[in-house]
């Protein structure tokens, strides 16, 4: 329970973490839409890594589904909370889901038994 604990802390790290992203790229001055794919997917990583510790008794596809709903919403979440609307809304939301799911392709191929 304690590396349990552990995962997920770092998890709600790369979380918050992607939720200031849209701050951090607008004073940078860093491509908006690369930072948010690159944020999502290091929060994706971890979530996943954090499923696969805490509930190894969940299939694979199952903590990948998981993984990809709750990037989605936080992804959502994000978009809703920076206020942005229209097309900038959508190609945000888009780049932070494109990340997630960059990592569950990866995740899937590299789950595969030879």
């Amino acid at each position: 329970m304690r590396q349990c604990f552990g995962w997920l802390l770092a998890t709600i790290a790369a979380g918050l973490f992607a939720l200031s992203l849209n701050r951090w790229t607008a004073q940078t001055g860093l491509p908006q839409y690369l930072g948010y794919g690159i944020g999502y997917a290091g929060f994706a990583i971890l979530l996943l890594l954090a499923l696969k510790k805490c509930r190894p008794a969940w299939h694979p596809a199952m903590q990948r589904m998981v993984t990809l709903l709750v990037g989605a919403g936080l992804a959502a979440l994000d978009v809703f909370v920076s206020g942005l609307s229209g097309e900038t809304a959508q190609q945000t939301f888009f780049s932070a889901l494109l990340g997630v799911a960059l990592v569950q392709v990866v995740a899937k191929f590299a789950d595969r038994k030879p």
